[in-house]
This record gives structure tokens, C-alpha cells and sequence, in this order.
């Protein structure tokens, strides 16, 4: 699975993609929360963790097309977040990180993601990886030299997206500045 910081470069992604005209001090509670929903799949770490085997619950049920469905469903139920484009917005979230899961090396079982849950319980790990995978034995482990390559992979292949999202906002900004202008 890609770390935290991969899963959290994805969320900013598509916070870029999706971003509307407003300024940055309103913003930020929405990044933390595409941040959120793009991490929330690796929440099934947490009871594993307290029994002594991170991976014991992880890559299952919360790591599927059907609970990427079911979690924007839920949220689109907050009457703050009603709009079809809001369920594209959550789904893509949390669907993709289930799809870099996939993408990713896996030393530990089950390997993959049981990606088309609920169709099948079968579990899919891509032939191509792209993403190394994460030592999270213990505490310690999630500081290690390999886990800090695995991070600078994905801030390799995620920066130059959100460079391109970045200034591909700057300028179109710039263009209604000069319109404004006129």
C-alpha cells in the first residue's frame, strides 16, 4: 500500500481537479477533508494495531468498489454535501486509493485488494506495481529507510501532477484577470 503521504498527494489531486474559485482560508477545511476520505480506506489498520497485527483487518471489505460506492452514498446523505457531483467527488476519493492499493508491492496476506467486492471476495493485486510496499511490523518499522523511499516515489510520480493542476489553475486565474481588466 502506498503510505499516508501517497494517499494524501491523491486527495490534494483531486482537490485541485475538482477546486472552485475561492480562496485558500476557505479551502483548507475541505483539503483536510479530501485528505481524510482519501486516507479513510487504511482506518481498518486501527483494530488490527491494537491486537498486534496491523494487517489482520486491512485490504478487506474497506478496500472494494462496493465500499467505495457505500462511503460517498453515506456522505452524500449529509444534507451539506446533496449534489451528484459531491458522489463523483467522494467516490473518486476513496476509489482511488483503493486502485493505488492495487498498484502497489504486498509482501503480507492477503495480498491485493479485494477490488470488486461485493461481485467476489477474490482479491486482485496488479501485475505492474507501481508503489513499493510499507513496513508497519511495529511503530518503529513505519520509520525506516525503506518506508522514506517508498514516500519519495510518490512525491516523484504525484508532484509533477499537482505542479501541472497548479499552474493550469494559475493561469486560467490569470486569463479572468485579464478579462477583468478589459
Amino acid at each position: 500500500m502506498p503510505t499516508s503521504v501517497g494517499h494524501s498527494l491523491l486527495g490534494y489531486i483531486w482537490y485541485l481537479v475538482f477546486k472552485k474559485n475561492r480562496r485558500l482560508i476557505k479551502n483548507w477545511k475541505t483539503i483536510l477533508f479530501y485528505l481524510f476520505i482519501a486516507n479513510a480506506p487504511d482506518l481498518d489498520l486501527i483494530p488490527g494495531i491494537f491486537i498486534g497485527h496491523a494487517n489482520r483487518f486491512h485490504h478487506g471489505i474497506t478496500h472494494t468498489l462496493g465500499f467505495s460506492i457505500f462511503v460517498a452514498l453515506i456522505l452524500c446523505l449529509v444534507p451539506k454535501f446533496r449534489k451528484k457531483k459531491n458522489f463523483i467527488i467522494f467516490f473518486l476519493l476513496y476509489f482511488t486509493h483503493v486502485i493505488a492499493d492495487f498498484l502497489c508491492a504486498d509482501t503480507t496476506s492477503p495480498f491485493g485488494v479485494m477490488l470488486f467486492w461485493p461481485f467476489t471476495k477474490k482479491y486482485f493485486i496488479s501485475f505492474y506495481t507501481i508503489f513499493l510496499d510499507i513496513h508497519k511490523t511495529t511503530l518503529r518499522s513505519l520509520f525506516d529507510l525503506h518506508n522514506f523511499k517508498a514516500i519519495i516515489i510518490e512525491v516523484l510520480i504525484f508532484l509533477p501532477i499537482i505542479v501541472v493542476l497548479k499552474l493550469k489553475l494559475f493561469l486560467k486565474k490569470q486569463g479572468r484577470e485579464k478579462e477583468d481588466i478589459s
